[in-house]
């Protein structure tokens, strides 16, 4: 069953609505399953049971690819820092999106956004730049999805809607890995900083309230080593030394997926008595980064097109594949399921193993069949490889 577009800009509090009820902005069934699947995501990272509207998802959209844009460093002073910054921003934005848009109307969206905002940071003074890109991000959204631009001038409002709308398609095709990057680019840049900080003797660490281990928030120190991404490019993880384990009194090696860590702050650098437990920080660092390319050389975690996912579906199961958009697979060609017939899936065996686990026979797997035992297997094999290092 095939999913119809949908418009993603909720109405405003007390019934105003948004452009996007005015005049509707259409996405495309593949942008919306992947919108709503990363809206989770960035949920879950925030609490175990978090909710964000749609409305601040998006913006957040925008916020961190802001972030992630960046042509100046976060430490900068500007002594008149609006509208340089300002210009930079819109180009950037305009200049990204590929969807057909002719010279003239992407200077029309360029000086109507300019136009909007100029005036409230002119005269911006201020040390921390990226709050001010930040505001000017959340502004921009504001007066793009304003149902005032929809009054005001249609001919702006059709031009800018579809400029609204390529953002969000455009976003919708990257990785899950470059996704991920997209939407947590503040903590990446924070852990980044204190990666480059830390040297032979002294060692940085950072804040964080991880929910990894349990369902609970609880405050970590973390003493940073590289950010990988798996094999599969979903995922990005920090390789680190962490307290959490020994619940505060030494550090040990680990590692946390970048979306499970929330409210990260840079910290003083560790006291003579608290870099006493982490003089085996070299070797320990090596041992993890053994155990994790142990992992990731493995065929058997990788992503090659042999290893593709057959299943056999029903109506039924079609039906329900249309309806569960958390954590989907995604077909071989990005082609419709059919029903009663054998459909490719080139996701991960073990996502298309735990997704279909919850069709019965409606979803059969019929390759890889033992795909579960073989990702378990490996992971212990990846856990004992690592301890045996340890030990050494």
């Amino acid at each position: 069953m095939s999913m119809t577009p949908s418009t993603f800009l909720p109405k405003r509090e007390g019934g105003v609505p948004y452009i996007a009820e005015v005049q509707s902005i259409p996405l495309s069934p593949s942008a919306y399953s992947v919108i709503i699947k990363d809206k989770s995501i960035f949920e879950t990272s925030l609490s175990p049971n978090g909710s964000v509207s749609m409305s601040s998802f998006l913006t957040s959209i925008f916020d961190s690819a802001y972030i992630a844009s960046l042509k100046y460093k976060s430490n900068d002073n500007y002594k008149y820092i609006g509208i340089p910054l300002l210009n930079a921003f819109v180009e950037w934005q305009i200049e990204e999106i590929d969807d057909g848009l002719d010279d003239k109307s992407k200077e029309i969206i360029k000086s109507y956004l300019i136009s909007k905002l100029s005036a409230k940071y002119k005269k911006t003074k201020t040390e921390n730049a990226v709050r001010v890109r930040l505001s000017i991000c959340r502004d921009l959204y504001d007066t793009l999805s304003s149902d005032d631009l929809y009054y005001e001038n249609k001919v702006y409002s059709s031009t800018l809607r579809r400029f609204l709308k390529a953002v969000y398609e455009d976003y919708a095709l990257l990785s899950d890995c470059e996704r991920e990057r997209l939407l947590f680019a503040d903590n990446i840049i924070k852990i980044n900083e204190v990666i480059k900080q830390n040297g032979s003797r002294y060692y940085s660490f950072i804040y964080a309230y991880s929910n990894m281990y349990s369902r609970e928030k609880r405050r970590i120190r973390l003493i940073p080593y590289r950010i990988v991404s798996d094999e599969y490019k979903m995922y990005n993880y920090l390789v680190c030394l962490s307290d959490e384990k020994s619940a505060g009194k030494e550090f040990k090696a680990d590692s946390y997926r970048i979306s499970r860590l929330s409210g990260l702050s840079i910290a003083e650098k560790l006291s003579q008595k608290e870099y006493s437990s982490v003089t085996e920080y070299e070797r320990l660092k090596e041992v993890h980064v053994k155990s994790v390319k142990h992992l990731l050389s493995d065929p058997r975690f990788g992503s090659d097109e042999s290893d593709i996912s057959k299943v056999y579906l029903t109506e039924k199961g079609v039906e329900m594949f249309g309806k569960i958009l958390y954590q989907r697979p995604i077909l071989k060609g990005n082609e419709k399921p059919k029903p009663n017939a054998v459909n490719e899936f080139i996701s991960p065996p073990i996502q298309v193993k735990y997704y279909f686990n919850k069709f019965g026979k409606d979803g059969v797997i019929i390759s890889p069949s033992d795909s579960f035992e073989e990702m378990r297997t490996l992971y212990v094999e990846g856990a004992e490889a690592y301890n045996r290092e340890v030990e050494m």
